[in-house]
């Protein structure tokens, strides 16, 4: 009977897939909102001229991921475009050893680049274009490793050189012409004994490494292209110094160590070998846990889903999303604001949720990007539609893509909404050039069909203040306001407290004597003359059920003198009503 003998190439391909399925099913069960991101924050477009414009230094890469990331707008092909060059570099670099003849103990090492490569997929600031840099010079060092005529090789290596400088950083390729030197001496030196020329290998390295270092500021001389000094000795990532090594050492050096390294250790017996396989796979499996940064970016994540729901303006799920921000209100509570604006019923949840004075309930504008979507959508609920043209072109100059598909969108959306016709189709015809927003495209001309002349707003109705809730009230001196803006401008008033000013602006813009009026203005309607603010109206009509509360909020607040108990008994009976907040303040 044979004896069982442990397949090792077969196991490292199974922890591979493994390991990927799962990632899959992560990345698409509870990363989808950053994929959204990355196709809301990319830039591709169909024609001759962009990709001419793209025929530069390391610029093709860059061409290459922009279109893979059409395919993020789709949330299962995203987990697939996403997953390619992390399964491609396992691949590519399991073949390489092999192709060296290592032992296949060593295979499942293979495996720790594209664990890396993952990692740094995930986060936000990360570039696609990177992965393509990084595949590229797996391709190109199989490729070579891969012919085994030396002639060829040494006449393909020199002149390749120009296209995969359209590819790669010049770094990056003085990494891997240095990588190619190092295969032809420790591994095609061996190979060809006798046939080996040192004569012919010294012509051939000082050639590689004087197109390496020549051809760039040649490149930059005759074609003026500035990213060819940016890219000069570099190796093409904008991370931190300390992610950069980290990145340079797992995905570059790490690999060629391997590949040179791992055949000086001698494999004696199989006792050895099943030893050596279990301490990579222990290494592995501690790299993982360690590396993963699943709560690191939970955040995010959660932001990027609100936005994106927000954006296609599925208020229930922003509501739903938002759920965890009741035991801590952040930046993220005004899209909860907005949300219930839109659906109408903001009078009645706000005090639902933990208020104060310092609460930024309205959007606040401090020109950064996270807050100035906020900002968009706030303006354009509220019919300000210049006010929010001005903050997508301020969100578009400080984003790394000035007309990324966010922009335009928003832009193409807003501009209809208006009344813009020339301007929105100018939008158009960019979006149409990118051919994933037929569906958008429209809902836009949707838009712009509806839209009746004569509601065009003034060039100048523009506000330089930072009062949002003042903006509001100077656009309801010349237009009918929104029911959103009505309900985001008393509600952002009674969050301030501030008495006089919602006493006044209430009978202004609020049909109170033609429309039902919510119950947390009627509490307030209630509670003022007690407060001593003088009502500008007094025919508003108030409901028995709120007045038979109110009474019993007085009751309380009147006859209970211990203060602990009074505080006690009214946010238990009326917590979410606007006295509570009037008398405590949250």
């Amino acid at each position: 009977m044979k004896k069982f003998q442990l397949n090792y190439s077969i196991l490292t391909l199974s922890v591979a897939f493994v390991l990927t399925a799962l990632s899959s099913i992560y990345l698409y069960s509870e990363f989808y909102g950053h994929l959204s991101f990355w196709f809301d924050s990319n830039y591709w477009e169909c024609t001759w001229s962009y990709f001419l414009s793209h025929l530069k230094s390391a610029a093709l890469s860059q061409y290459v991921a922009e279109f893979l990331l059409l395919g993020f707008k789709w949330q299962a092909l995203a987990v697939i475009v996403f997953m390619l060059p992390v399964f491609s570099v396992f691949l590519l670099l399991f073949r390489l050893m092999q192709k060296v003849g290592l032992n296949s103990i060593w295979l499942i090492s293979s495996i720790f680049p594209s664990v890396m490569l993952f990692v740094l997929q995930t986060h936000r600031l990360f570039f696609f274009f990177y992965s393509i840099y990084i595949l590229v010079f797996y391709i190109a060092l199989l490729g070579f490793l891969s012919n085994r005529f030396r002639a060829v090789r040494y006449i393909l290596t020199p002149i390749s050189y120009p296209l995969l400088y359209l590819f790669l950083p010049s770094g990056m390729l003085i990494l891997l012409y240095v990588s190619f030197l190092f295969i032809e001496i420790f591994y095609f030196r061996k190979k060809e004994k006798m046939n080996f020329s040192w004569s012919v290998f010294a012509y051939f390295s000082i050639i590689c490494l004087a197109i390496c270092f020549l051809y760039p500021m040649g490149w930059n001389v005759w074609v003026e292209d500035e990213m060819a000094m940016n890219n000069y000795l570099g190796l093409g990532f904008f991370f931190d110094v300390k992610n950069q090594k980290l990145m340079t050492f797992l995905l570059f050096v790490l690999p060629i160590l391997m590949l040179f390294l791992y055949p000086l250790i001698k494999i004696r017996t199989k006792k050895m070998e099943l030893s050596l396989f279990a301490m990579q796979s222990v290494v592995l499996v501690t790299f993982i846990v360690w590396v993963l940064p699943f709560k690191k970016y939970a955040s995010f994540e959660n932001y990027f889903r609100i936005e994106k729901a927000v954006f296609s303006q599925d208020w229930d799920e922003v509501i739903r999303l938002s759920k965890s921000q009741k035991e801590k209100i952040d930046q993220l509570f005004p899209y909860t604001v907005l949300a219930h604006a839109t659906k109408g019923d903001l009078p009645e949840k706000m005090f639902n949720y933990p208020l104060s004075l310092n609460s930024p309930f309205i959007p606040i504008y401090d020109r950064k990007n996270i807050t100035m979507q906020s900002n968009i959508m706030f303006y354009s609920l509220c019919g300000l539609y210049n006010m929010a043209i001005r903050c997508a072109m301020e969100d578009a100059s400080i984003r790394l893509i000035h007309d990324d598909f966010f922009v335009l969108k928003t832009l193409a959306m807003l501009n209809a909404q208006n009344g813009n016709v020339e301007v929105t189709q100018k939008y158009i015809n960019k979006l149409k050039l990118t051919l994933v927003h037929d569906d958008y495209i429209e809902k836009i001309e949707e838009v712009l069909n509806n839209y009746r002349p004569g509601n065009e707003q003034s060039e100048e109705l523009y506000f330089m203040s930072d009062n949002k809730l003042m903006e509001i009230y100077k656009f309801s001196e010349k237009y009918k306001l929104t029911l959103e803006a009505r309900d985001l401008l008393l509600c952002g008033i009674l969050q301030k407290r501030d008495y006089k000013t919602f006493a006044s602006v209430f009978f202004k813009v609020f049909p109170y004597k033609t429309e039902k009026i919510p119950t947390v203005y009627e509490e307030f309607l209630l509670l003022a003359p007690l407060s001593g603010i003088e009502l500008a109206e007094s025919d508003f009509v108030v409901s028995e059920a709120t007045k038979k509360r109110f009474d019993n909020f007085m009751q309380i607040y009147t006859q209970q003198n211990d203060p602990n108990l009074k505080k006690y008994l009214i946010q238990k009976h009326h917590g979410d009503t606007w006295w509570n907040y009037a008398v405590f303040g949250n």
